[in-house]
């Protein structure tokens, strides 16, 4: 009897502890985004690898998955999102070892972003599906699809 009642508390703590999220709920957005497509003044970009932008409390992880076999390169920054139709990205943090914008901090390249400002893009989420919309520092209107993958 006491192994089943261990086994009963062992479970229910596992299922209480399995459903929490780092700082609470952050919504629809908790988990991680494939990006589907980029496009620059309406001409598509090509993505080599695996695309990915992963949210969880008010810090969000953009990689580049490169080859076969897993490597991949990796950025960090800041997300907000003030209202339904905008989002906020931020690579222009840094540490006691890096510059703004350089390492772990830059603005995915890849995708075309920057870590010179704050990115305010024009945020559309349709269930599993979001776009982003964004005028680019040198005018280019950016247009990213993403889809949630988890």
């Amino acid at each position: 009897m006491k192994h089943s009642l261990l086994y009963i508390v062992a479970f229910a703590t596992l299922m209480i502890c399995g459903g929490c999220q780092n700082d609470g709920n952050i919504g629809d957005l908790f988990g991680t985004w494939r990006v589907d497509s980029y496009e620059r003044d309406g001409a598509q970009v090509e993505i080599r690898g695996g695309a990915t932008f992963s949210f969880q409390s008010s810090v969000v992880n953009a990689v580049l998955t490169v080859d076969n076999y897993g490597t991949n390169w990796s950025r960090f920054g800041s997300w907000e999102q003030p209202d339904d139709k905008t989002m906020r990205l931020d690579f222009t943090h840094h540490d006691d070892n890096t510059a703004v914008g350089t390492g772990i901090y830059a603005a995915p390249e890849w995708l075309g972003m920057t870590s010179a400002e704050v990115m305010t893009m024009d945020c559309s989420i349709n269930g599993d599906e979001m776009t982003w919309t964004w005028t680019a520092p040198d005018g280019a209107m950016c247009v990213y699809k993403l889809h949630k993958t988890w």
